[in-house]
């Protein structure tokens, strides 16, 4: 344990110790952050959708995921497999 603390405080301390400086480095604060920066890039287009959502077929895909896993033949029991047991390990 003693040898991975020390490993530690010899990462920790390395840029230290190569010579570099500790202190904080000047920026454009003011520059770095503009309304030209926080324009979407892209462009805007268009496009003819429909305005209808078809709420039954929707309805019906919640409702086969949230059935479809349970057993009819172990009273509704949800089931699920997982193959955690035949993953290879490196």
């Amino acid at each position: 344990m003693r040898q991975f603390a020390r490993k530690l405080l010899a990462i920790a301390f390395l840029p230290w110790m190569a010579g570099f400086p500790l202190h904080a480095i000047d920026a454009d604060l003011d520059g770095a952050l503009t309304v030209e920066k926080l324009k979407p890039k892209g462009q805007y287009y268009d496009a003819t959708v429909p305005d209808t959502l078809d709420l039954a077929e929707r309805a019906r895909l919640t409702v086969h995921g949230l059935t479809s896993f349970l057993n009819p033949n172990q009273n509704y029991a949800p089931t699920a497999r997982a193959g955690l047991m035949s993953a290879s390990l490196p």
